[in-house]
């Protein structure tokens, strides 16, 4: 397993051998800034209101952002099944049965947080 540094040095080299090397499209997704702070407050508030630790909102906050389990993982130096079991815990404490439902609960969270202002 490569260490955070390796993926770090990589990534800012440009000498990565992802997807592009294998053939498949790669698809950049950009977010605006702005979003990605309003994005942030929500799950900041809806972590509070459910009790969930810094590290399981920093969880749900990439998975809103798109990235896969294997992406979140890579991003934060940790475990694959370290991610998973922090998806467990964040479905547990917010009574959700699967991660899909939480992140269009955040969604609307974050479109009546958008409306208030």
């Amino acid at each position: 397993m490569m260490s955070c540094r390796k993926i770090e040095e990589r990534q800012r080299s440009g000498g990565s051998k992802g997807l592009e090397s294998r053939g498949d499209p790669h698809i950049e997704v950009t977010v605006q800034p702005r979003a990605l702070d309003a994005l942030a407050l929500a799950v900041s508030d809806f972590g509070k209101s459910g009790g969930l630790s810094a590290r399981e909102c920093q969880i749900l906050l990439l998975a809103a952002q798109g990235l896969t389990d294997k992406e979140v993982a890579g991003r934060l130096c940790i475990a694959y099944t370290t991610v998973k079991s922090y998806w467990f815990r964040v479905c547990v404490k917010l009574s959700a049965p699967h991660r899909e439902l939480l992140i269009s609960k955040l969604i609307v969270s974050l479109a009546s947080n958008t409306q208030q202002r």
